[in-house]
Order: structure tokens, then C-alpha cells, then sequence
């Protein structure tokens, strides 16, 4: 069951008037809408951009990753060459 809103006898004019509301009217101008929707888009854009940073952020610590594990593994590969070379000496 729905409720009617009450009324209430305007003094200045005598007649019947409706309480006012705390409600809002709903958005329903242009105006409102393409404000609405470019929220929408920067909020989308937004996302998108915060997704390809953090991939670029990923992409990057793999990057250095594999470059450090090359790094050692060439350095390992030089240790053991110069023992190698240190026993065939001796």
C-alpha cells in the first residue's frame, strides 16, 4: 500500500498544497545524463589506466628478474671456467 503525501492548507492562499519532500527530482536532463555518463567514461578510463600500469609494473619486475638470474648464471659460468683453468695450470 502505497502512502498519498499529506496535505496541508496553504496560508497565503487558502487552498490545498502538498508537503513538501526532502525528495529529489529525478535526473532525468541532458545535461544530467552527459554529466553522468562522463563520470562513467573518466571512471572507466581510469580503471583501464590503473590496469595498464600495473601490467607495465609486472612486465618490468619479470624484465629484471630474468636479467638477474642471467647475470648470475654468466657469473657462475665464470667462476667455474677460472677454477677450471686454475687446476689445468697447477
Amino acid at each position: 500500500m502505497t502512502q498519498q503525501p499529506l496535505q496541508r492548507t496553504d496560508p497565503d492562499f487558502g487552498a490545498l498544497s502538498e508537503a513538501p519532500t526532502n525528495e529529489r527530482p529525478p535526473m532525468t536532463t541532458d545535461s544530467n545524463r552527459s554529466t553522468e555518463m562522463n563520470l562513467i567514461h573518466e571512471d572507466l578510463a581510469r580503471a583501464h589506466i590503473d590496469a595498464r600500469l600495473a601490467e607495465a609494473r609486472e612486465l618490468r619486475r619479470s624484465r629484471r628478474l630474468i636479467s638477474s638470474r642471467r647475470r648470475e648464471a654468466r657469473i657462475e659460468r665464470d667462476r667455474q671456467r677460472s677454477r677450471a683453468q686454475r687446476t689445468r695450470a697447477a
